[in-house]
């Protein structure tokens, strides 16, 4: 009996190790898993890595501040056709939306360094469209003009805007990855709002800037329009564009076209 106490005793180390050893595969298994998940973001059910998802909202957010807003020199730019090709931009154009969501609006003659603008241009465009430096349009509320000998491009943006400025506003709608490609499908049309003592209490609608065709109004909800009420029942009646973009390298995408849908 005494001889069997060594056997028995090697068994429960054994047992003891294969347990340890398993329950350090599984942790690592679980950690691994929410690793993965810290990098990946979800959108309509489709599994996007969070670099990517960073990128392509950066790129969208200055395509919406640049194109969108009634002020702008370039103001809806990419809806003047029915598809706009990333290699085909205009290099104004182009180096406006690279820029303009890091002016400094206080009415003073400002800077930005030309590499800045290099640096977001090639993150939005990659290789699609090759950077150049170039003359940006002006507007009544920007002035531009590029320094060629101090690389660098100088400003002077409005100190003062309105708070509920007319222009474009487009609604996310649904997201498709299909291989290295990522199609954004959003609802764009022309809004203004009405109101009375600088507070806005409806949005008037239109399909365009050039406001022929009236979609419809609908009262603001503490300020703000209500997305889902808006697609619930003007849908059918906004336009629909799809912003494409390709993978490129590792997680990064660049934009590829933006094409007006049915």
């Amino acid at each position: 009996m005494e001889s069997k106490k060594p056997f028995i005793i090697t068994i429960i180390i054994m047992s003891l190790i294969i347990v340890g050893l398993s329950a350090f595969i599984f942790m690592g298994k679980v950690q691994e898993k929410k690793e993965k998940e810290q990098k990946t973001s979800v959108i309509n059910d489709i599994v996007i890595d969070l670099n990517a998802f960073y990128q392509i909202s950066d790129t969208i957010r200055r395509f919406d501040v640049a194109f969108n807003n009634v002020n702008s020199s370039y103001f809806g730019y990419i809806y003047d056709a029915k598809r706009i090709y990333a290699n085909k931009f205009d290099m104004g154009a182009a180096v406006y939306a690279s820029m303009f969501q890091d002016l400094i609006t206080n009415g003073a003659l400002m800077y930005i360094p030309e590499g800045k603008v290099r640096s977001n241009f090639e993150k939005i465009f990659g290789k699609n469209l090759e950077y150049q430096a170039a003359e940006v349009k002006n507007s009544q509320a920007y002035n531009f003009a590029y320094d060629q000998e101090r690389q660098r491009y100088a400003y002077i943006a409005a100190s003062e805007s309105l708070q509920y400025p007319a222009g474009y506003i487009a609604l996310n709608i649904k997201t498709v990855l299909s291989g290295d490609i990522i199609e954004l499908t959003r609802k764009v049309f022309y809004g203004e709002y009405v109101g009375e003592n600088d507070t806005a209490t409806k949005i008037v609608m239109y399909k365009d800037a050039s406001k022929q065709r009236k979609i419809g109004e609908l009262p603001l909800k503490n300020g703000m329009i209500n997305q889902s009420e808006i697609i619930a029942k003007y849908s059918s009646k906004i336009n629909t564009y799809i912003y494409t973009f390709q993978l490129r390298k590792g997680s990064d995408y660049s934009f590829v076209k933006i094409e007006k849908g049915r």
